[in-house]
Parts: structure tokens; sequence; C-alpha cells
């Protein structure tokens, strides 16, 4: 797997995309509409590139996403 899309970036997303970066994937991407969360990430990770809505996101190809958004 080469390139993963982690949908929301909070903390739970965090955590993925940190443990995403320590096994190797090289291109992480995120779709989160909250500005200073996408911040964050892209400071603390090599992000290869950030979206804030779906849609913009969904314009390219991942070979996997993982959903971090809150349930309700």
């Amino acid at each position: 797997m080469k390139s993963v899309l982690v949908i929301g970036a909070g903390s739970i997303g965090r955590r993925h995309i940190q443990c995403l970066k320590q096994i190797g994937i090289p291109d992480v991407y995120v779709c989160e509409p909250m500005e200073e969360n996408c911040r964050q990430v892209c400071t603390n990770f090599d992000i290869r590139g950030t979206f804030s809505s779906l849609a913009s996101a969904f314009e390219r190809h991942y070979d996997g996403a993982i959903i971090c958004v809150p349930n309700h």
C-alpha cells in the first residue's frame, strides 16, 4: 500500500497518521474541514496533501482510506 486518505485529523486521525508513517506508508493525504487541524498535521507529519471536502479528496485515487470522524 502506497497511498492512504485519512478522513478526519482530530486526535484519532493524528494517531492513525502517526501509525501509517511508522509502518512506512509514503503518501498520506488528509481530508479535514477545520484549518487548525490541517495545520497541525502538516506541521507534525509529512503529509502529501490536504483537502477541506470529501468531494475534492475523492478526485484522486488512493490505495486505502481510514475514516476517523466522530461516530455521532
